[in-house]
């Protein structure tokens, strides 16, 4: 009898777990937000009125770019702006599992991104031999 209540809660766990795992328009109203709250915290403010409005398209961006792995009981998510904004490192990566995001991967901050790469600085400067 014991037995059956382990197999009992086992599969309302479960249940639970898929019940509650956040679908991708869920998602994608968080990202937007996540985004969003990113942007304005690394964009020079010189500008309110232009970095909100940068904000905002990046939020935008990031629903556009989002990409779901389902695995029925959880989900992965991964939003990858560096195409839009030049920096390899503009990666996002979370859990969703019991109806909330949890953040797996997270670009660095300003100071600790390396600089973007010119044409001719990627090559190094061998000299003959």
């Amino acid at each position: 009898m014991v037995r059956w209540g382990w197999i009992l809660a086992g599969a309302l766990l479960v249940l639970l777990l898929v019940l509650t795992n956040p679908n991708q328009e869920r998602f994608a109203r968080f990202a937007s937000e996540q985004v969003e709250s990113w942007a304005l915290q690394h964009i020079p403010a010189a500008d309110t009125h232009r970095a909100q409005s940068l904000a905002r398209g990046l939020g935008f961006l990031a629903t556009v770019a989002a990409e779901r792995q389902n695995f029925g009981i959880l989900s992965l998510y991964s939003v990858d702006l560096s195409p839009y904004t030049g920096h390899p490192t503009d990666r996002w990566r979370f859990l969703g599992i019991l109806g909330r995001f949890i953040a797996l991967k997270r670009p660095p901050e300003p100071g600790d991104r390396l600089p973007r790469q010119r044409d001719g600085a990627s090559r190094s400067r061998e000299g003959p031999g």
